[in-house]
């Protein structure tokens, strides 16, 4: 316990005031409120004018209003270690309230430290912002290494040194030697004269994507602004914000938090950049894609209110077999709206973005059609032609913008689209001869190729159509 205490200590000169002395900075120790929206006032007694301040006060650990925590001696992140820093070994029976990142990494090292460490998380799993996968690969070494995980069980009263635990089965007590509560953070707005300009609103301190408050001049960053509870996040909402104070009112940056990495120091450890897969589904757009007017407004809409999107999979597509000389016009026009306008309506909605960054990945679905033909089928291999050409299109145009645009042309795969030719024994005989290798695709094996095209190590390749089609475009 004393070593992780000095450990601390050893750091914690790069953020003392004497380093920030020394590199110019003005520290003034002191407590501070606004007077005015362009006064500050420390201690009561000395004020100081801006033209733009930043309210960086962070955030302080959330104490869930439980009868009898007050008396319980609970712990929390902030006050941990030092009252660890005298023992000489680790408590017998930990209890931990809350299966987040912090909650997580401290039931892991206490377990190895000696403890016996119980989780008392409410929702249905823990590290619940973290994708479900991964969050259980954390959960199932937890549990290895003989750490209690108590899911979908809600504290709900501290009595003396036991705590009892609300779940499926009812109530019990879980008895502990110390209580960790680790169930979140709140922002600390309260006492500083926030209230009083009417920056607060609904218990929040209101900040826009550019980190200013109601008040333009008055900017925010780290654990207060309430977008993310990140050191290095706090870091990187300084940046925009301070840019943005020096900058007002000729420029303005919004901040760009789409790269920002987040990792949970257990182990193994759960490391993650952007939106989880369950994030991704929830910001799901629906709308028609063969509706010009409707995928430029829904992209446009994505675009300011969301954030930005970089990596484009236009996948829209349909198939209808039938001779070519009875084929329905209508189907045929049908055909051309789903699997080239679409491309095209998505495509350029997506790249006006793209460009106005600098930077983006369109990946086209195209198909072993783009480069032959099947009899029944010649308007769909029409329309499939048509992506592998409008992709080039798309490259040449707009390479130099800093897109990468490329197609994966996918040979047969067992998928719903194809399923009554997968039933078909005739047609799985042909196909199994006609492949090189033999059989139907599995869907997760065009995983590869679009990670490939999606990712920066593709940077160099544009306009170009990956087959994925297990031979059959290299084979007579």
């Amino acid at each position: 316990m004393r070593r992780v205490r000095d450990v601390i200590t050893a750091i914690e000169p790069h953020d003392s005031v004497e380093r920030f002395t020394g590199l110019g900075v003005d520290c003034i120790k002191g407590y501070a409120r606004f007077v005015d929206p362009w006064t500050v006032e420390i201690d009561g007694a000395r004020r100081l004018t801006a033209k733009a301040f930043i309210i960086a006060t962070g955030a302080a650990p959330f104490i869930p209003p439980l009868p009898g925590v007050e008396e319980s001696g609970y712990l929390t992140s902030e006050t941990l270690w030092d009252a660890m820093a005298t023992r000489e070994t680790a408590p017998k029976r930990l209890v931990i309230l809350g299966g987040g990142p912090i909650g997580c990494e401290l039931a892991q090292a206490f377990q190895r430290l000696g403890s016996q460490v119980t989780i008392v998380e409410m929702a249905e799993r823990l590290l619940l912002k973290e994708d479900t996968d991964a969050a259980m690969l954390v959960t199932a070494r937890l549990q290895a290494e003989g750490v209690s995980v108590l899911v979908k069980h809600k504290a709900v009263r501290c009595e003396g040194k036991s705590v009892m635990v609300e779940g499926p089965d009812g109530e019990k007590p879980v008895v502990f030697d110390d209580i960790i509560i680790a169930v979140g953070r709140k922002p600390r707005i309260e006492g500083f004269g926030l209230e009083e300009l009417g920056l607060v609103v609904g218990g929040k301190l209101e900040n826009d994507e550019f980190l200013r408050t109601n008040m333009p001049h008055i900017l925010c960053a780290g654990d207060v602004a309430g977008r993310q509870q990140l050191t290095h996040g706090g870091s990187h909402e300084a940046w925009y914000a301070s840019v943005n104070a020096l900058a007002r009112p000729f420029k303005k940056y919004r901040t760009d938090y789409r790269v920002l990495p987040r990792v949970t120091y257990t182990e193994p450890e759960l490391a993650a950049v952007g939106l989880t897969e369950e994030a991704a589904r929830a910001h799901g757009l629906a709308f028609d894609v063969t509706d010009y007017k409707a995928a430029r407004a829904a992209v446009d809409g994505f675009e300011a209110e969301v954030g930005a999107i970089d990596i484009l999979v236009n996948n829209a597509g349909m198939q209808h077999r039938g001779a070519l000389e009875d084929f329905p016009e209508e189907v045929f026009q049908r055909l051309l709206q789903t699997n080239i306008a679409s491309v095209f309506n998505v495509g350029q909605a997506c790249a006006r973005h793209m460009i106005r960054r600098g930077a983006g990945k369109i990946i086209n679905i195209a198909s072993v059609q783009t480069a032959l033909a099947r009899p029944g089928i010649a308007p769909y291999t029409a329309t499939k032609g048509a992506v592998g050409n409008l992709t080039k299109g798309m490259a040449v145009d707009w390479a130099r913008h800093g897109l990468q645009c490329n197609a994966i042309a996918p040979g047969y795969f067992d998928t719903p689209l194809n399923a009554a030719l997968v039933a078909d024994p005739a047609s799985t005989e042909w196909l199994e001869k006609r492949t090189p290798a033999g059989r139907w695709g599995r869907v997760e094996e065009l995983v590869g190729a679009c990670v490939f095209l999606a990712s920066a190590a593709s940077s160099f390749v544009n306009g170009q159509c990956l087959y994925v089609d297990g031979g059959i475009t290299a084979s007579l």
